[in-house]
């Protein structure tokens, strides 16, 4: 038996050049699989960006048409998404957009600066598909929106 011709027949040279071909994908599949879950992750946040200034522009046109004015808005957020409307100080101000506990998208209420007061003076989370109702009341001698969710 010739050893020395193996590898003209290319019987040396095969295994050699899959083994090199599996290295090369178990060194690029973590890079990839982590490229596909950012892209994932960035689609679901500008998703919920569009929301989230949706929601705000709902709100700035209630408060600029006067006190009285109603409007029901229905928002999708994306599955394990949230996003946050009123609550205390600036919060009060803003609307926010919540990804795995961590605030991805802020608008401010602020031209002109709008208030948000829910029933319950917290913030109100909103998650999934959800109809919110928009009133523009006086509330301490101050023009707010007044935002629940109906029932």
């Amino acid at each position: 038996m010739n050893l020395k011709g193996w590898d003209q027949r290319g019987l040396e040279g095969l295994p050699l050049k899959l083994l090199l071909v599996a290295l090369l994908i178990s060194l690029s599949l973590p890079v990839v699989a982590s490229a596909m879950a950012d892209y994932r992750s960035s689609i679901e946040e500008a998703a919920l960006g569009a929301e989230v200034s949706r929601l705000a522009s709902s709100i700035s046109e209630v408060h600029a048409a006067g006190e009285g004015n109603v409007r029901f808005i229905t928002v999708e957020v994306p599955s394990g998404l949230s996003i946050e409307v009123g609550g205390e100080g600036i919060d009060a101000m803003s609307v926010r957009g919540v990804m795995a506990d961590r605030v991805v998208r802020t608008t401010y209420l602020d031209d002109p600066p709008v208030r948000v007061i829910t029933t319950n003076g917290e913030a109100m989370i909103i998650g999934g598909s959800a109809t919110i109702r928009l009133e523009s009341i006086r509330h301490d001698d101050r023009l707010v929106v007044l935002a629940e969710a109906p029932s």
